[in-house]
């Protein structure tokens, strides 16, 4: 008699699954996405064939993506294909008014970065969150516990994102999904890989590659979840 094999999936395959579409499905409530595309065009008289680029926006009416163009940038030819997406992460972050005490931005993204959030700004193209003009200072006696300190002077090292992957996890402990995969799975390691991949899914989705990079050079997320080492996507 022949038997058949049958394959059974295992379970922390599935649930990885569960919690990529949970990670997805969260990502999708904050829905309004700066992008940069690339449009092609002609000259009538020569025929010459040309592109320039737009900043656009994705937002989601209905279950259903839209995209509408904010401002035409031009060619960027200061600026290289893969910043783009810094590009549009540091307009969304001066519209929001985010400033980030430190930054590694290189310089000429942040020149392009400042010269298109004036234009939005000036021409009223978004609801920009302007920073309150500073109150007028009030002359003080010295105090001799109190240094002055030259920002320009400060150098730092090995700096990295905290907050959104603080946050990350406090939802996923809120929401009770660190304490069903705990339940069910009764692999402490295991447990931290999963809301690793999660989280990074929610703050920084891109390639095995990409996230890896991420994980290992700018994000506190292994320190978070008290992890040795980040996840390896090679294997």
């Amino acid at each position: 008699m022949d038997h058949k094999k049958s394959f059974v999936v295992p379970e922390y395959i599935i649930y990885i699954w569960l919690c990529y579409f949970f990670a997805v499905s969260l990502r999708r409530q904050n829905c309004i996405e700066m992008f940069i595309k690339r449009i092609d065009k002609s000259c009538r008289k020569t025929g010459k064939s040309y592109y320039t680029y737009r900043l656009c926006e994705s937002y989601r009416i209905d279950n259903k993506v839209r995209h509408r163009t904010i401002l035409n940038l031009g060619k960027l030819e200061n600026i290289r294909k893969e910043d783009f997406k810094l590009l549009c992460d540091r307009i969304e972050q001066k519209v929001k008014g985010i400033n980030p005490l430190f930054s590694n931005t290189p310089e000429e993204v942040e020149k392009e970065t400042e010269f298109i959030y004036r234009r939005i700004l000036n021409e009223k193209l978004l609801d920009c969150t302007v920073a309150p003009a500073p109150a007028a200072k009030v002359e003080e006696p010295e105090n001799p516990d109190i240094q002055k300190v030259d920002v320009n002077s400060i150098n730092f090292e090995d700096s990295r994102t905290f907050g959104g992957e603080w946050l990350s996890k406090q939802m996923l402990d809120s929401c009770g999904l660190s304490g069903f995969l705990s339940e069910n799975i009764r692999n402490e390691a295991l447990e931290k890989w999963i809301e690793v991949e999660i989280i990074s899914r929610m703050i920084h989705p891109s390639s095995e590659l990409e996230t890896s990079r991420w994980i290992e050079n700018e994000s506190s997320l292994c320190e978070i979840l008290s992890l040795q080492k980040p996840p390896d996507h090679h294997k």
